[in-house]
């Protein structure tokens, strides 16, 4: 009776230390299979952060060709930098329609403006005016409705006209009334025929009080601490943009898709610098590219290895 006892509790044992051995290892599989899923999650979570890498470089290169097509554009027609091939389609109507208006239209108003002293601030410019450099000028309500017509025409949306008197003659700024720095204004770099052209930018863009700076830290120091009288804004060379209001001082980023300027006297520096950021852009993708490959193949690797658990559990 005692043999049958210790047998049976020898048997009971057996079955026990079994259902521990099982349970541990079914233990070990659901922690290794929690430790699968959460690299898989990680993996997961890198090939999204390689696949956001890659669209961006990719849409900094196609913002770059862009850049390019249309510095060639302005290579070939300098008035194409303002407005491309509408522009152009706006002008031969405006060409045609010339006796209708009271005063023919300006315009581009960028296509009258050059830049004193060679490139240096062309960016700046941009910056500062730039929204302006696309549009026309007409003398009155009349002329501005047929431009208006003749831009529908030949489907120029958007197109921005300013009404202004042609008849009014170059306005002169009093000293007191400019900046008083010793730092260029917009209005001091730009060279212009057109006295209706510079009146517009005076009176609607503000460029004699638009400041022109080096640097950054100059711009601070300009905009923020010396309390320059008749200062609107303040430009650093690559376009940063700087002025207060009141107690508010606001600093501004360049436009990272506007990195050249269209009054630029030559485009061919540019271009080329595009170029070599273009080729920059499209090797760094495609290197992304290759990490997501690796990264696919190390995810296929782990979903290998957690059907393999669940096969076993």
């Amino acid at each position: 009776m005692q043999a049958e006892e210790s047998d049976m509790e020898e048997k009971l044992k057996g079955l026990r230390d079994e259902v521990h051995d099982a349970k541990s290892e079914l233990d070990r599989l659901k922690e290794e299979e929690t430790m699968l899923m959460n690299n898989k999650n990680r993996q997961k979570d890198e090939i999204r952060m390689i696949d956001d890498k890659i669209r961006d470089h990719e849409k900094k290169y196609n913002e770059i060709m862009l850049n390019i097509r249309n510095l060639k554009q302005q290579q070939s027609n300098k008035i194409m930098a303002f407005g491309g091939n509408k522009v152009i389609n706006l002008l031969r109507t405006i060409e045609r329609c010339h006796q209708r208006f009271k005063m023919p239209p300006i315009g581009p108003i960028g296509a009258h403006l050059k830049l004193l002293n060679g490139n240096k601030w062309a960016v700046a410019v941009e910056h500062a005016i730039g929204r302006m450099l696309n549009s026309f000028i007409v003398t009155d309500h009349k002329d501005f409705r047929l431009l208006k017509q003749c831009a529908n025409e030949v489907n120029y949306g958007h197109l921005q006209i300013i009404i202004y008197d042609f008849s009014t003659p170059r306005l002169m700024i009093p000293q007191h009334m400019l900046p008083n720095t010793n730092h260029p204004s917009v209005l001091s770099v730009l060279q212009c025929e057109n006295h209706t052209v510079m009146n517009v930018l005076v009176d609607l863009g503000s460029v004699e009080r638009q400041v022109l700076v080096n640097d950054y830290n100059t711009g601070k120091v300009v905009a923020f601490e010396e309390r320059i009288q008749n200062l609107k804004e303040v430009f650093t060379v690559d376009g940063c943009k700087m002025f207060s209001r009141g107690p508010v001082q606001t600093t501004l980023p360049p436009n990272k898709s506007q990195r050249y300027g269209r009054l630029s006297s030559s485009v061919e520096g540019a271009i080329e610098k595009f170029s070599n950021d273009a080729s920059n852009e499209q090797k760094a993708a495609n290197d992304y590219k290759w990490n997501k490959r690796d990264a696919e193949l190390k995810l296929e690797d782990l979903d290998k290895k957690m059907n393999s658990i669940k096969d076993e559990i």
